[in-house]
């Protein structure tokens, strides 16, 4: 089944087989199993379709006697007996019969009929050539229409491997049976009624007009011995056929065709035998010692093999087609004609009986005195020469046989024993022998090449093989000359012959790519062979050239074909070509036409492994004469270079690059580092097809000194590499060259030139080292990896302070060191930034470069997720709202990128190289597993999260007051304050302002702590709200009171200097201080007022530029100790990450002038009114320290976490006359607190409404003196 012996316990089950072989029909086979437990019958061992051969005989020798396949399966239950199960098959051609079809074939031939169905199905066809016409089938299936086609011309339809053959019953070998030879029964019948002496088609020819008349009559010959005995006078004539003859030659054929079937009918057997599988249809079984009547040849029509319990038995049909020779004494004259009152019809039979004849009408005749005559049958002969080969040893053997032609020495009458018949020849070109198969040769001695009149008058049979070339057509003349005997003896029987060599080679490949390829020798095309590679998807391999040579003799003019056997097959075109198809089977119509340098259309490659060395080829035949005139021996061989993508999951292997990507896209591996970071690539050596492969191949390539092979994926210690080239040898009988996969890792060295400049290649070592399956490599090296990070923008632009420079964070700058691959944070010091800095409108910027230019760059972010110590905590992973990596702008190959930073943990990015056809870095698995290291550099992320926990700050009104804190008068006023420290240090408790929180801060690793050194924190203060103000009654100037002046403070960007902190007044023009101690406080020109929200910190130096600098009063700017400490309290420990407090306090306060500076007057209003935007901050620093350090990355990059307003507001107002005060705002500080998100993590600045820029407050503050 399927090409695989029953296993021992199916056997086992075997209860019969019956095989049904009907030359007319399809083959059908019937296998039968006891199945009990119903195995077999819920198994899948008989599926439709599965290929099934039969083979039978006994003890050890088995004949193959069915090939087929299932078509249906009967199950059979029954109440007496267990389940059985009936397995039916038929012959492959009943797949012609599946269903009906209607078309037209217009002008062809019956072998053109036979084609074109033939290639509907896959397989090749063959008929005899003829007259074309046109014809129809209709709504027959293509078993109906072929039949009808052989039928006509009296051939049969058969399947010859996978060529559908019509032709002729064949004369196969002879199998003689006798009673004691295993015959058990024979029934014999006569049917005398059905016998005519002529048969005559009918047809129309509508072009010329007249009928066409076809004719054939009994020539008198054995096969004629109904029609001469009993169809004497009487002509069967056929009209109105289903295939209408279109001319005479046609006609004559059809005519002929029906007359031999008629005749082959005159006498049929029906025997029942033991066993024997060379009994099949067209099989030719000489029946001999049973009787007179009853011996003779006969062909098999139909044999029924059955085997079972009783035994194995062979039932046959056969009809008679030679008479033996009659008894040298007086033959008994053939009984008379009856008498017949109409012609007789075909298929009419006589009823059966032991071969009595009808009772003749009157006595025989004696026969007169008559003229003998030699005859050589066939009058013409072609034969094909024996071919020999030399083998390893030296000795000489054939590799052709040949079929040898039967040639019968017979005369036209019987001739006496006492006469004798002389054969000769004119050459020894040709040798004859007395069988079709065994070696006994005639010897043209006189003695050996005469024979009896008695043997020439049954016939002897000759078969005639070539031994050399003739050198011109018809150069043998065969003579048969009789001698002897009673009767006149006619003229010589000549027939002449020709012995025809073919010859077809093999070439190996092309030298050079000018030259021709050279041709195999006789011995090595047979006893070595052509190694014939299996041609891949991506038709890498060379094809081998097939040469026809000329014939001998050259003007021999017949027809030569070229098909395949086993696993190859051949084109038209050296290099394979899109949309061709198989050349085969290839004609050659006329041989006389090949020219001098031979026939070289054809270029073999191999289609299929083969299953064994040297079973497949291509054989040459002559067509209608031998189908193996000559051929070559060929291997199918399947070599397989792989390398493989890199693994998309880990321990497994990875799967290998496509026939056409492995050259068209090739592999890139990265330059190895000294630490050994990059991966290899697989490279794998197919096991070789067939099984038994006996031979080497050869690895080798171009620019191998880039690249490095080794025999394990990882370093090793000790490892050495394999050279190139490099010898895989194979031999099924040698265990230290199994035939198996060999696996290579290959390695980068040096960067490569350009894409694509490494290819290794496997080959045959006696082939071509061109003919080879190849792959090639790039060796890469990444460089300059760069983060380009926005920082915080002012929010308005002015005194310089825009645009903020963006950090960058950079590695492998100019060229990588080990370190710039290596997951370690400690040597490949990570970048860190807070979770959210980073806005979709102005993202981080990613670049990175390559060498060798145009390599498809990808990028990744992959999390830390290895084992402990090195990767995250699983409670840092499962953080809420905390992604697996920060997303990138896009997936799309390029050497840039876009990164924000939405997630929480430990990173790598990573530019890579895809090499498993995907969009995705397969570096590790959730579990940390390593997966595989495709090309890549890596630069270190860890992102922190702030969690606000709680805000405590607080305004505090109770430390505002006034100066003096009671009585007030404009007299003695002096400002205001928010502080009760009473001129001494603010502290948290004496200030107007308390801002305290505590936030969770979590990094990477395994304790959350990754990074933390890197972040700072502290509050961030804008004023919003400036409404500080007094007003000045003035006195009565000639009687009119003049307006009231005012001094107002305000930010002005325009100050002499940034140094005197709120005491410049701008006056008029044409005015002067009423005090000259003022005069250097005072400045004419026109204030450049600035109304937009100012930072306000302490004056501590380089204010908002980045860092603390931007944070609060001097000594809480950030950090805890140091020159920007101030005593924050030590951070608490988590079960991941730290929770942190933060502080700041400012109690801002500001005295008041008793008169206006430049109109004097008295004090009659005093505002104070400021409002402040106070937000906890946090960024981060690559130099681990709180300022803006020259090279720390990030320093200015800003989040929030929770944002407050305080406003402190206080009104008094002075008696115009008295200076009497009265307080109109009693001191109060409103405060508003809110967190930046409602999850109460940190959100970018950007864009949230602080300012975190300078200038700063105190730098711009002055007061307007001018209304």
């Amino acid at each position: 089944m399927d090409g695989t012996r029953l296993a021992l316990d199916e056997e086992a089950r075997l209860v019969s087989v019956d095989v049904d072989l009907d030359g007319e029909l399809f083959g059908r086979c019937e296998v039968s199993f006891h199945d009990p437990s119903l195995k077999l019958i819920d198994g899948r061992q008989f599926q439709s379709g599965t290929a099934v051969q039969i083979d039978l005989g006994f003890g050890s020798r088995l004949s193959r006697i069915f090939d087929g396949e299932v078509v249906c399966l009967e199950p059979r239950f029954r109440r007496d007996v267990a389940p059985a199960l009936h397995v039916i098959c038929y012959e492959r051609l009943h797949r012609l019969a599946l269903s009906p079809a209607t078309r037209a074939f217009n002008n062809v031939d019956d072998d053109e009929i036979v084609k074109n169905v033939a290639r509907d199905h896959g397989l090749t066809g063959e008929a005899p050539t003829g007259s074309k016409s046109h014809i129809l089938q209709s709504n027959v299936t293509d078993a109906v229409l072929l039949r009808r086609i052989a039928q006509k011309d009296g051939n049969r339809v058969r399947l010859d491997g996978k060529k559908i053959v019509v032709a002729a019953p064949s004369t196969s070998s002879q199998v003689v049976i006798a009673p004691g030879d295993g015959l058990k029964k024979v029934k014999v019948r006569i049917n005398a009624l059905s016998q005519v002496e002529e048969v005559t088609v009918h047809g129309w020819d509508p072009q010329a007009r007249q009928e066409i008349v076809g004719k054939a009559k009994a020539a008198g010959g054995q096969r004629d011995e109904g029609a001469k005995k009993y169809g004497a006078g009487k002509t069967l004539s056929i009209a109105g056929h289903e295939h209408a003859p279109t001319d005479t030659a046609t006609a004559d054929r059809m005519a002929k065709g029906r007359l031999q079937k008629i005749a082959d009918g005159f006498v049929t057997a029906e025997m029942e035998l033991i066993g024997d599988p060379r009994l099949r249809p067209e099989v030719q079984v000489e029946l001999q010692k049973v009787g007179t009547q009853i011996d003779g040849i006969y062909r098999v029509d139909r044999a029924r093999h059955r085997f079972s319990k009783h035994g194995y038995l062979v039932s046959l049909k056969a009809v008679r087609i030679s008479t033996p020779p009659p008894p040298a004494q007086a033959q008994q004259a053939p009984p008379p004609q009856q008498p017949q009152s109409a012609p007789a019809q075909p298929g009419a039979a006589a009823p059966s009986a032991a071969l009595a004849a009808p009772a003749p009408q009157s006595a025989p005749k004696p026969a007169p005195k008559a003229k003998v005559d030699p005859v050589i049958t066939p009058a013409k002969l072609d034969v094909v020469v024996k071919k020999f080969f030399k083998d390893s040893t030296g000795a000489t053997k054939p590799y052709t046989k040949p079929k040898r032609q039967k040639v019968v020495l017979s005369t036209s009458e019987s001739f006496e024993a006492a006469g004798s018949g002389t054969f000769t020849r004119s050459n020894d070109s040709i040798k004859f022998f007395k069988s079709a198969d065994k070696d006994d040769e005639i010897k043209f001695d006189g003695k050996d090449n005469v024979f009896k009149g008695s043997q020439l008058s049954g016939g002897v049979a000759l078969y005639a093989e070539g031994a050399k070339p003739s050198a011109a057509l018809d150069d043998v003349k065969l003579t048969l000359k009789l001698a002897g005997g009673s009767k006149t003896i006619g003229p010589d029987a000549v027939c002449k012959a020709t012995s025809i060599e073919v010859t077809l080679d093999i070439c190996k490949g092309r030298p050079s790519p000018a030259g021709d390829p050279p041709p195999l020798s006789q011995d090595e095309k047979i006893a070595v062979g052509r190694n014939l590679l299996v041609q891949d998807a991506a038709d890498h391999f060379e094809r081998a050239q097939l040469i026809v040579r000329q014939v001998k003799p050259a003007a021999f003019s017949g027809s030569l074909v070229i098909s395949a056997k086993g696993g190859v097959t051949a084109f038209t075109n050296e290099k394979p070509t899109k949309g061709e198809k198989a050349a085969l089977p290839y004609t050659i119509a006329d041989a006389s036409k090949i020219p001098a340098k031979g026939d070289r259309t054809l270029w073999a490659e191999g289609k299929a492994p083969s299953v064994d060395m040297l079973d497949a080829g291509f054989m040459l035949a002559l067509k209608g004469v031998e189908d193996d005139a000559d051929h070559v021996v060929a291997t199918a061989v399947q070599i397989q270079l792989d390398i493989c993508q890199s693994r998309k999951k880990a321990d497994a292997d990875p799967d290998a690059m496509s026939a056409e990507n492995k050259v068209k896209v090739g592999r890139f591996v990265h330059e190895q580092d000294t630490g050994a970071h990059h991966g290899r690539a697989l490279l794998v050596v197919r096991k070789v097809k067939p099984e038994k492969f006996k031979g080497t191949l050869v690895l080798e390539g171009n620019n191998t000194a880039r690249i490095e092979l080794f025999p394990n994926e990882l370093k090793t210690g000790g490892e050495a590499a394999t050279a190139v080239p490099h010898e895989i040898g194979f031999d099924p009988k040698d265990a230290t060259k199994k035939n198996e996969d060999k696996k290579l890792w290959v390695q980068g060295k040096t960067v490569s030139g350009a894409l694509r400049d490494v290819s290794l290649w496997i080959h045959l070592k006696d082939d071509n080292p061109t003919n080879a399956d190849t792959v090639l490599i790039t060796v890469v090296k990444f460089k300059k990896l760069t983060a380009d990070i926005p920082s915080t923008p002012a929010i308005t632009n002015r005194a310089g302070n825009s645009p903020v420079n963006r950090h960058a964070w950079k590695i492998a700058d100019p060229t990588p060191a080990a370190n710039d691959f290596n997951e370690d944070y400690a040597v490949n010091k990570p970048i860190v930034l807070l979770e959210n800095s980073i806005l979709d409108k102005d993202r981080i910027k990613l670049s990175v470069a390559i060498d060798p230019a145009g390599v498809p760059v990808r990028w990744a972010v992959i999390r830390d997720r290895r084992p402990a110590p090195d990767g995250d905590h699983k409670d840092v992973i499962a953080l809420k709202d905390n992604p697996e990596a920060p997303t990138l702008g896009s997936d799309a190959e390029g050497l840039t990128n876009t990164l924000l930073a939405g997630a929480v943990g430990s990173f790598h990015i990573c530019p890579f190289v895809n090499c498993n056809e995907g969009k995705t870095f397969e570096f590790m698995a959730k579990d940390g597993t390593r997966i595989d290291r495709e090309p890549f550099i890596m630069m270190n992320l860890v992102l922190v999260r702030v969690q606000g926990v709680s805000n405590d700050s607080k305004g505090q009104k109770v430390n505002c007051s006034p100066s003096p804190a009671a009585g007030q008068t404009a007299a003695n006023f002096a400002g205001f304050t928010t502080s009760s420290s009473g001129g001494g240090a603010w502290t948290g408790a004496n200030s107007g302002w308390h801002a305290d929180a505590k936030v969770d801060v979590i990094g990477g690793g395994q304790d959350g702590k990754r990074g933390l050194d890197k972040v700072f924190g502290g509050w961030i203060q804008h004023i919003f709200l400036n409404n500080i103000s007094s007003a000045y009654n003035l006195p009565p100037v000639g009687g009119v009171t003049p307006p009231a002046r005012n001094h107002k403070y305000a930010f002005i960007s325009n100050l002499p200097d940034n140094t005197h902190y709120g005491k410049y007044h701008y006056i008029g023009a044409t005015e002067a201080p009423v005090s000259a101690a003022d005069a250097a406080m005072c400045v004419k020109t026109a204030p450049v007022v600035d109304a937009s929200f100012i930072l306000d910190v302490s004056p501590f130096g380089g204010e908002g530029t980045g860092g603390d600098s931007a944070v609060g009063s001097t000594g809480f700017q950030g950090g805890t100790t140091g020159n920007h400490g101030g005593g924050y309290p030590a951070p608490t420990a988590r079960p991941i990450g730290q929770r942190w407090q933060r502080e700041m306090w400012d109690a801002p306060g500001i005295g008041c002038r008793r008169g206006h500076i430049s109109a004097g007057g008295t004090l009659a209003q005093f505002r104070f009114n400021l409002g402040f935007r106070t937000d906890l901050c946090f960024w981060t620093n690559t130099d681990a320290k709180p300022d803006p350090t020259a090279n720390g990355v990030a320093n200015r990059l800003y989040v929030s976490v929770y944002k407050c307003t305080w406003t402190p507001d206080f009104e008094i107002n002075f008696h115009a006359t008295t200076g009497v005060g009265t307080i109109a705002t009693a001191a109060k500080i409103t405060v508003t607190k809110d967190k930046s998100a409602p999850n109460g993590r940190a959100v970018a600045v950007d864009g949230f409404g602080l300012e975190t820029r300078s200038p700063f407050a105190l730098a711009w503050y002055a007061v307007d003196a001018r209304t």
